[in-house]
């Protein structure tokens, strides 16, 4: 065990150390949630970074994404509800990158059958990887409470102690439970592109079973996308670019590739929810008090920037510049064109 430990990339160990330590502070959830979504299709991992990156992306557009939850205290009904959810989102992923370029051209060592179905499955971690003893508090439990504002602020000092205590243990104190996913790169071993999926994804505010479809998309499938997305390699956006798809090159540069990759993610969690429910402009939030007169469609995109909306960051405006690339938000929300929230020149990669 020791030495497959040495063995390690020090980046992966990094990523170890920080994942256990998750696992010792979210003790009430985190053994069976904290895990990988593996990417179909074998290649050899003794390959470049850059040619595995094209392997696995060939492997990720498959044409049939199924998500396969083994968290196996959930109730079966409540395993059943995220299959169809996650599996919708990556279905309109994979539809929407093969519309916007044909990602199968790009070149790579690796003999991929890129056809193939791509299973994405959530991965129990195994505590035996790394043994660390620090032991932390425990999160309390999810909030009971059908207000989305009060599950936030129940867990919100919560969460203000773990990013304290993450920054202490090396980790990125940003996220609501104090880790980002978006911190957190691929991982290539076993012949397996993988993408950690955080603990929290699974629990308010970014998801809970009987949610309004609105805002289950909004939070955990914009997430969701995103972390699909951060599986495109920069090769796959350059050859966006070339091909004209990027309406202005300034506003889709590589020092904006984050938030690019996160407009995309909710452009795809978006055309899903579109498939899967028929929200409207008008109507009702749903059962989310003090948050009634948001209709279904408005209260994807308050979700899809909570999770954005960190301390950290928020000087950067995050949500801001991932949601004035969507047509949507600014159909949604009345946004007159050319206003700063809807810009006449967006950032295109679909």
């Amino acid at each position: 065990m020791l030495g497959k430990v040495l063995a390690l990339n020090p980046n992966n160990v990094l990523l170890d150390v920080i994942g256990w330590t998750v696992v010792q502070m979210l003790g009430w959830a985190a053994h069976p949630l904290l895990g990988y979504v593996r990417l179909g299709g074998e290649v050899d991992a003794r390959q470049s970074a850059p040619s595995f990156c094209l392997a696995a992306t060939e492997a990720l557009l498959g044409e049939a994404a199924t998500a396969t939850l083994l968290a196996t205290h959930l109730p079966a009904k409540h395993r059943t509800q995220v299959n169809n959810f996650f599996s919708s989102v990556s279905k309109s992923f994979s539809q929407m990158m093969r519309a916007s370029t044909s990602a199968l051209s790009l070149g790579h060592d690796g003999d991929l059958d890129a056809t193939r179905n791509v299973t994405l499955r959530l991965w129990p971690k195994a505590a035996s990887r790394l043994q660390l003893e620090r032991s932390y508090s425990s999160m309390p439990a999810p909030p009971s409470s059908s207000s989305f504002m009060d599950n936030w602020f129940t867990l919100a000092p919560a969460a203000a102690s773990l990013a304290k205590e993450a920054a202490l243990a090396g980790g990125s104190p940003m996220g609501p439970f104090g880790f980002t996913p978006f911190a957190w790169r691929h991982r290539y071993e076993e012949g397996h592109a993988a993408v950690l999926l955080p603990i929290w994804i699974m629990f308010p505010p970014i998801y809970a079973p009987g949610l309004p479809h609105g805002v289950a998309y909004g939070g955990a499938g914009t997430l969701y996308a995103t972390l699909l997305a951060e599986g495109l390699p920069t090769a796959l956006l350059d050859s966006l670019d070339k091909s004209g798809h990027y309406s202005s090159a300034a506003l889709c540069s590589h020092k904006q590739e984050p938030w690019l990759r996160r407009a995309i993610g909710i452009e795809a969690a978006w055309r899903a929810l579109r498939k899967v429910s028929s929200v409207g402009n008008g109507g009702s939030g749903g059962h989310l008090l003090g948050l009634e007169d948001f209709s279904g469609a408005q209260m994807f995109f308050l979700a899809a920037c909570l999770q954005l909306c960190d301390a950290p960051l928020s000087r950067r405006a995050e949500c801001n510049f991932a949601l004035r690339q969507s047509d949507a938000f600014a159909s949604v929300f009345s946004c007159a064109e050319g206003t700063r929230m809807n810009p006449r020149d967006k950032c295109r990669a679909w």
